[in-house]
């Protein structure tokens, strides 16, 4: 089963809202009433509009909101623990998904932070409850790592993530330019804790991830910034590939130099 195959499968993904329709299904089903949703079609409302309408009351909107909110992302937790319990790699749909909620997080923040914005207050819920998703889904790839957290927890945030750059390191070449390219990606996207570029390649060699021979080359900062650098294009796909499979259109392709 691939990512998205198992991300459609989801009954609640619609709460992973990263569109103004994502938005108007939430605020409709669950805020308004079942006689306000009767007297009020979906297809002629604007989400903005929905709590100007006449009979609507405020808070109550807000409480139904916040109230099933929390029981629904409860479900879409239970319901992707007990799905991808039988999925041997369960690695790449967690990147998917903790991708997606990125993505949700992102579209919250710029559609309903502004501070007189009434929807403010139940859709700081949603983040919360994505937050608290990722940390769900972080907590199910630790227990896929075949090893103790002392392995990656002085370089990566996360397990999942170790493990997708496990992957990468096995599959990409191990030139100056790769290794040093994904160490500052790595640094710029938060993926990786605050380290220097010596440790990381130290880290590498301890770790056995590159070779013995390879270990003297990588160790040269100022060579593997300038390799690093070049044909930018092909190693941001390779990257992509791997860290953020949600951004890649269907036509990219990717290329090993």
């Amino acid at each position: 089963m691939t990512p998205e195959e198992f991300f459609e499968g989801l009954e609640n993904k619609f709460l992973f809202v990263s569109t103004d329709e994502d938005r108007k299904y939430i605020a409709y089903h669950y805020g308004m009433t079942r006689k306000q949703r009767k007297e009020n079609p979906f297809d002629s409302l604007e989400v903005d509009k929905i709590i100007l309408i006449e009979n609507i009351d405020k808070d109550e909107y807000r409480d139904n909101l916040e109230d099933a909110l929390k029981k629904e992302f409860r479900y879409l937790e239970r319901e992707i623990k007990t799905k991808i319990t039988h999925i041997n790699d369960k690695i790449p749909i967690i990147n998917f998904m903790s991708e997606k909620i990125k993505v949700s997080q992102k579209y919250i923040k710029k559609t309903h932070m502004r501070r007189n914005d009434f929807e403010t207050i139940p859709f700081k819920a949603v983040d919360l409850e994505l937050d608290d998703l990722g940390e769900a889904l972080s907590n199910i790839a630790y227990e896929q790592v075949d090893s103790k957290p002392e392995v990656w927890n002085k370089v990566f945030y996360g397990a999942s993530d170790y493990l997708i750059f496990r992957k990468y390191i096995k599959e990409v070449p191990h030139t100056r330019a790769y290794i040093s390219y994904v160490f500052m990606k790595l640094l710029e996207d938060k993926k990786i804790i605050k380290v220097s570029h010596k440790y990381f390649i130290d880290w590498l060699n301890k770790r056995k991830h590159i070779k013995s021979g390879e270990y003297g080359v990588l160790k040269d900062k100022q060579l593997c910034t300038t390799e690093a650098k070049k044909h930018r294009i092909d190693k941001d796909l390779n990257y992509q590939k791997y860290f953020q499979p949600t951004i890649l259109d269907d036509n990219s392709t990717i290329i090993n130099d």
